[in-house]
């Protein structure tokens, strides 16, 4: 008897884990899910790769970090059933984290305690890696309506990214903020909410 009921609590444990997973239908990467408050998300950095013939996303040895997109790549990232997360929904997830508000709608968060989730992946500019294991930058599906500068004559728009970093003017705390990001010479990771 007792055997059966482990049999039977060893399946409703690996029926509750693969209910935690996503199979991503275009290049059949698996992901876990993760539950902030009512959102969900997919816990890893989005690692699809787009067809050839995109803006410049491209992957690293590095694979925990995901694959890097331009802002135009990044609104194609997410799979079916989820999305590129709002600012809004971004700072819905960084007001769940236990710290004190920064100075720019962020948090700083205790560094015991900072979201694992959220790497220092850095950014793709100007044709190499910068800020690895400093800094993680990721990508919103916010236009911030403001200009960064002038390409070619025309005024280029700027983003809200999630810019996530060690900061030593609060002790022992990372700071989770928005930030302002050029679309057209970087590239960042991509998280993803369910819809």
């Amino acid at each position: 008897m007792t055997d059966y009921r482990l049999l039977f609590l060893c399946l409703i444990l690996f029926t509750a884990c693969q209910q935690q997973s996503f199979t991503d239908a275009r290049d059949g990467q698996v992901y876990q899910l993760m539950q902030v408050g009512e959102q969900t998300w997919i816990e890893e950095n989005i690692r699809y790769m787009p067809s050839a013939g995109g803006e410049g996303a491209m992957q690293t040895a590095e694979t925990d970090y995901g694959t890097y997109y331009s802002w135009d790549e990044a609104q194609q990232a997410c799979p079916d059933g989820f999305h590129l997360p709002s600012l809004s929904e971004w700072l819905l997830r960084m007001n769940s984290y236990e710290g004190s508000q920064n100075p720019r709608r962020g948090r700083f968060v205790h560094k015991d305690a900072k979201d694992s989730t959220l790497l220092y992946g850095g950014m793709y500019t100007q044709g190499r890696l910068v800020a690895v294991g400093r800094m993680g930058l990721y990508w919103t599906a916010t236009d911030s309506t403001s200009t960064f500068g002038e390409e070619d004559g025309v005024l280029k728009p700027a983003y809200l990214g999630i810019h996530v970093y060690g900061d030593y003017s609060v002790k022992d705390s990372v700071n989770v903020e928005p930030t302002w990001s050029n679309t057209r010479d970087r590239l960042f990771n991509c998280k993803c909410i369910r819809d």
